[in-house]
């Protein structure tokens, strides 16, 4: 008579709190290059001319997350969503030249994308 195996255990590993698993990691990516994914800035457009008291930058994207913009290479702030868009409203900027880059990233903070750096005047 044959003797009767055993089952064996598998042995399990516990992830240390705040490190993410492998497959963790890899859906983080698959988030930053999700398809279709787009932010770009509608206004003011490429060497446009301002106004230093007031201005409503418009923001337009894909519906993967939510914007950001950041002014000068400052630090990104947030937009406000309105009618379809991102808002973000400049108050009292120096006269001469600017620029804006707008980022779209998820719910967990990461960037999914960027848009191209945009440039414009004061008066």
């Amino acid at each position: 008579m044959a003797a009767k195996k055993t089952p064996t255990k598998k042995a399990t590993v516990k992830k240390p709190a705040g490190r993410k698993t492998l497959a963790e990691k890899k859906m983080s990516i698959e988030q930053k290059n999700i398809s279709g994914a787009y932010v770009v800035i509608d206004f003011p457009i490429e060497s446009e001319l301002v106004c230093a008291n007031h201005y409503a930058l418009r923001i337009g994207s894909s519906n993967h997350g939510y914007a950001e913009v950041s002014l000068n290479n400052g630090e990104w702030l947030p937009t406000r969503k309105g009618t379809g868009y991102w808002w973000f409203d400049l108050f009292n900027l120096s006269t001469g030249q600017h620029t804006i880059i707008a980022r779209l990233r998820d719910n967990a903070g990461s960037t999914i994308v960027k848009s191209t750096t945009r440039n414009f005047t004061v008066k």
